[in-house]
């Protein structure tokens, strides 16, 4: 029980030397009274500041067109893209690149599943799926150094999915639901020839 009373009696002395020795903010004049028959808000009288603030400089990281500091003139921008970004653009979504984005999907799945089982038969299946998923991704990202025909892709991706489906992996829903899917995919891409 004393030493809970010495603990109080030096908090308490803590105290006083806090507000004698800690130094007052100078916080400027004392805040005149309110004047209470001005209703205004901004109504105040009020001294210029004895160093005003600069005026504010020219935007900075535009582009500087005719030495003024504007945005781009439309006029100055093209509303089309280039030929060549138009060329791509029409390349790419061609209908054999579009079918072989929308079959190499699937096989993401596929090899994940063979690479959570951790398994020899897994690893071979991943090795022959690799190759063909690299050529079926190229051939849909329509670059210059396409890897043949899809027909010639597709015929090998098939060989693959029938080893997936002879494989114990084609037991697991998501291999299954995965090869559904790019076989769907191929019916699609056929139907369209």
């Amino acid at each position: 029980m004393a030493q809970r009373w010495w603990l109080v009696g030096v908090a308490g002395v803590g105290i006083v030397l806090a507000v004698l020795l800690v130094p007052r903010p100078d916080t400027g004049a004392d805040i005149p009274d309110a004047d209470p028959t001005n209703v205004d808000p901004l109504d105040f009288q009020q001294e210029a500041p004895d160093n005003p603030a600069p005026a504010p400089g020219p935007p900075v990281g535009r582009v500087n067109h005719d030495e003024t500091h504007e945005r781009p003139r439309p006029e100055d921008m093209s509303p089309t893209p280039s030929p060549e970004v138009q060329a791509y653009w029409e390349k790419r979504n061609a209908k054999d690149p579009t079918a072989a984005r929308s079959m190499v999907g699937p096989w993401g799945a596929v090899r994940r599943q063979l690479s959570l089982a951790d398994t020899d038969e897994g690893k071979s299946l991943t090795a022959k799926i690799a190759p063909v998923q690299a050529d079926l991704v190229a051939f849909g990202s329509a670059r210059e150094e396409s890897p043949g025909d899809l027909s010639s892709i597709v015929s090998r991706m098939n060989s693959v999915a029938s080893d997936v489906k002879s494989s114990s992996f084609y037991s697991d829903p998501v291999v299954k639901a995965s090869i559904d899917r790019y076989e769907a995919a191929v019916t699609a891409w056929e139907a369209t020839e």
